[in-house]
């Protein structure tokens, strides 16, 4: 008798428990239809934030809008050592991939090559294509990658800012990293500084850096200073 007075309840349970499981099932479907229609790009509006920082507890968050005078002059300039440090690995960088490479740089085309030709002047592009787009390719068809390691600052210098960088290479027949050939340069750059931020634009959205009113208006390599 017991035995079947357990077996009843448990019946009982299992079936108050599908009984919910169909409530909430219908529920998330009543609430998805008439939600349906109601979220589209008419309706339905996301303000962009920064979010410089995460607490270890992954609640301390600190959100910052895309609003100049919400940031100092010194948080201003940390954005714009950001882009700069951004921008020269972008241009710098060979991955080995055509695809990558034409969409980063836009060497393969007129198609291509949005955040450079975003984050640089036409002059500043143009350089760029006549003076280091042949040896990008040149690379690529050698089957080398070249990565770019960041040695000092960028730093100010009058009206320039300065980054010391080095160029590793990675050959075919490159054993290992310590064997890898590489070069050391200063870049010097003439920038138009984070002080805003650009309006919202196609290209933002899938290359969020160029929200940033950043701009290279002119970049020159040099040997390093000899300290």
């Amino acid at each position: 008798m017991r035995a079947r007075s357990g077996t009843l309840g448990s019946a009982m349970a299992l079936a108050a428990l599908c009984a919910l499981s169909l409530a909430g099932a219908l529920s998330a479907l009543f609430l998805g239809l008439a939600m349906d229609g109601r979220l589209d790009s008419s309706n339905f509006s996301i303000r962009p934030a920064i979010v410089p920082h995460v607490g270890d507890s992954m609640r301390a968050i600190k959100v910052a809008p895309l609003k100049s005078k919400a940031f100092s002059k010194a948080e201003l300039e940390g954005f714009t050592k950001r882009m700069i440090v951004e921008y020269i690995a972008m241009r710098y960088t060979v991955n080995g991939s055509e695809y990558l490479m034409g969409r980063a740089l836009g060497i393969y085309g007129d198609g291509g090559g949005t955040p450079m030709k975003v984050l640089g002047s036409p002059g500043a592009y143009a350089k760029f294509q006549q003076e280091e787009a042949e040896g990008i390719r040149a690379l690529m068809i050698a089957k080398t990658t070249r990565a770019v390691s960041i040695t000092d600052g960028p730093r100010r210098h009058a009206d320039r800012w300065i980054t010391g960088v080095e160029f590793i290479y990675r050959e075919p027949g490159t054993a290992n990293l310590a064997a890898a050939r590489r070069e050391r340069w200063d870049i010097h750059m003439e920038v138009e500084e984070v002080a805003k931020f650009r309006e919202m634009g196609p290209a933002v959205y899938e290359f969020p850096s160029t929200a940033f009113g950043f701009r290279v208006n002119w970049l020159g390599k040099y040997e390093p200073a000899k300290k």
